[in-house]
């Protein structure tokens, strides 16, 4: 079991993380999540991460594709960079 830790989402709900899980091999981590004044309503969150490169193979089929990679710096999308560079990035995606 994780630490517990705290975020306040954009509803100022309080929830606090009581399992981590993160796998290197498939670049994935799961989080149950724990409303802090409402126990009985847990989440848990699945994230994984993608190369660019992967990421225009994953909507193969389904009609869509990406049209555009925006990197940035931080988790705050505040400070555009350059990919090799990037933290994070936001991915456009239409129809093929």
């Amino acid at each position: 079991m994780a630490p517990g830790w705290h975020v306040s989402l954009a509803s100022r709900t309080q929830v606090q993380a009581v399992d981590v899980t993160r796998s290197i091999e498939d670049a994935s981590q799961r989080i149950r999540k724990l409303h802090v004044r409402h126990e009985n309503d847990a989440v848990t969150q699945s994230l994984r991460c993608y190369s660019p490169a992967d990421l225009h193979l994953l909507p193969e089929g389904t009609g869509l594709s990406v049209v555009d990679v925006e990197p940035f710096t931080d988790e705050g999308y505040s400070e555009p960079c350059e990919l090799a560079d990037a933290m994070l990035y936001l991915a456009t995606l239409a129809p093929a």
